[in-house]
């Protein structure tokens, strides 16, 4: 099985001439299993993680050093992006892979919330999230669509 390690580089300015930036590589998650996918906003890190041969969406968080399963509930789940206390991703509802929806987890509330269902298999694309936008690829249009303005806790 392959292994993957995640690594977070921080730029740090420092006094030296010649030199503006020096990185420091710190290691996220060294689990068995693919890791990808990562996305990042202010002290959260967020990544699609196989670990356990079925994949899950696991947040690591600067403020505590705590790593956590985000709950979710599908077949195969993907794609994760975050912003602030809320993480989206894509989650394929049947074994035939017609179709996903789209989830948003509040992670101070812990409450997940739909936010678009059975969308065709064909636009599995990656998706964003800023603030409560959400933005989607849709394939069979050529563009990126704005899934619309959510209400999210």
């Amino acid at each position: 099985m392959n292994r993957f390690t995640f690594y977070i580089i921080i730029l740090l300015p420092l006094a030296l001439p010649f030199s503006a930036n020096a990185a420091i590589e710190m290691p996220i998650c060294t689990e068995a299993g693919f890791q990808g996918r990562p996305d990042i906003s202010g002290d959260r890190i967020v990544w699609e993680d196989g670990r356990d041969a079925s994949y899950a969406i696991y947040m690591y968080d600067f403020a505590d050093g705590t790593t956590v399963e985000i709950p979710t509930g599908g077949f195969l789940v993907g794609f994760p992006s975050i912003s602030g206390v809320h993480v989206i991703w894509k989650e394929v509802v049947d074994e035939n892979f017609s179709s996903f929806n789209i989830y948003c987890h509040n992670v101070i509330s812990g409450e997940t919330q739909e936010i678009e269902t059975g969308i065709s298999f064909a636009n599995f694309r990656p998706i964003s999230i800023s603030g409560n936008k959400i933005i989607r690829n849709y394939n069979q249009k050529k563009g990126c669509v704005v899934t619309g303005s959510v209400t999210l806790g």
